[in-house]
């Protein structure tokens, strides 16, 4: 339901946004290259419909992040006594090591607040919908109902037709969160 929302809000936003005289906005550059370089260097690339729909600070990437762990050892836990009173020594005791193992992340996460302190309400991504077409040797690729993950710094996450699973993996933004989930330190 809430991405049906979100669908509709995108929508709305990219009407009034769209104007064929609409100003050029830096992350559109940078979608723009993203795009060129994975249809073709030789591509040109036209977008008719650019707008910025939603953003994210790191306060809100870490606290979606701690939730899904918290959810993660949710599961474990239940999966856990499950096989425990079901006398699954090998299932419960490979729940019992992620249990271990995602309490150690979570106690960890305030190291990343630490280390994100001052930083806590920059924007850390934006989302964007698109719209246009590629033009390449080969023909004409149509971009309608694409969306995109741009930092401010103008790297592309994602792009991909739709929003499902478009910001998986974007924990890596947070500095040390990648090596805190790998157990390095």
């Amino acid at each position: 339901m809430k991405l049906r929302y979100f669908a509709v809000a995108a929508t709305a936003i990219m009407a009034a946004a769209c104007s064929p005289k609409a100003p050029s906005d830096p992350l559109e550059a940078s979608l723009n290259a993203a795009i060129a370089e994975q249809v073709g260097a030789d591509a040109k690339i036209s977008l008719n419909c650019f707008a910025r729909t939603d953003s994210v600070t790191f306060a809100q990437l870490l606290a979606a992040r701690r939730k899904a762990f918290e959810v993660k050892l949710a599961q474990d836990t239940k999966y856990y006594e499950k096989y425990k009173s079901q006398n699954m020594v090998n299932n419960a005791k490979k729940h019992q090591d992620a249990i271990a193992r995602t309490k150690a992340i979570l106690a960890d996460f305030a190291k990343l607040e630490a280390g994100l302190a001052g930083r806590m309400e920059e924007i850390a991504y934006y989302d964007c919908a698109f719209s246009g077409q590629a033009q390449t040797a080969s023909g004409t690729v149509a971009l309608d109902g694409y969306n995109a993950v741009v930092t401010p710094a103008g790297q592309v996450m994602a792009i991909q037709a739709g929003t499902k699973g478009i910001h998986q993996g974007l924990g890596k933004l947070i500095p040390g969160y990648t090596e805190l989930i790998k157990g390095e330190e």
